[in-house]
């Protein structure tokens, strides 16, 4: 079993398109990712009750195999 290490850098690389039910992508994010700087982004739902956060974006990527297209992605794995 996978098991996911580190942390979240809000790097926006799995921000993409739009979840269900909350409106239109924007500029090809998510409609709750907006970048704060440069390279670094911030989720308005991030660890919170918001039922996309916590059935999809809490529990992505559970796979080492789908951050193989983004490697600014500072999750690690470790097989258990």
């Amino acid at each position: 079993m996978w098991v996911r290490e580190g942390y979240c850098c809000q790097c926006g690389d799995c921000c993409k398109g739009s979840p269900p039910d909350f409106g239109p992508a924007i500029a090809g994010y998510c409609p709750a990712f907006r970048w704060e700087s440069e390279g670094k982004g911030i989720c308005l739902v991030r660890n919170s009750d918001n039922p996309y956060w916590q059935a999809a974006c809490k529990l992505w990527p559970e796979h080492p195999d789908q951050l193989k297209d983004k490697p600014r992605c500072t999750y690690s794995f470790k097989w258990v």
